[in-house]
């Protein structure tokens, strides 16, 4: 019984001490974001000029590139679509001579007329 009760007790200080180690952390990482923070943000207004450049010349880049594509996607589209109409159509093809085969042979003879 005794046994049980020190086991609980070595967790629970264990917890303790995991929680303590944590907070420690914790506030350390709190106190090197307020202490970083004036540079970081110095360094991001010195960055925005070349981030409007960047974002300038994305824009630029799909303002060119947007049409071609376009056009590009509708031909790839058009391409694709008949290529499944052929891959339906083709399969069929055989059996289509095969009836205008039969049809020419029975078209060749003539019925007899009566006079």
């Amino acid at each position: 019984m005794f046994e049980i009760v020190g086991l609980i007790g070595a967790v629970l200080m264990a917890l303790l001490v995991a929680a303590i180690v944590m907070t420690v952390l914790f506030l350390l990482k709190a106190v090197f974001f307020v202490i970083t923070l004036p540079f970081r943000v110095l360094f991001a207004l010195l960055f925005v000029p070349f981030w409007i450049a960047k974002t300038a010349l994305r824009v630029v880049g799909a303002v060119v590139l947007l049409p071609l594509l376009a056009v590009l996607g509708i031909l790839a589209v058009t391409v694709l679509a008949l290529g499944a109409i052929a891959a339906v159509i083709l399969p069929l093809v055989p059996i289509v001579l095969i009836g205008l085969l039969i049809w020419a042979v029975f078209r060749s003879f003539r019925p007899a007329s009566a006079f």
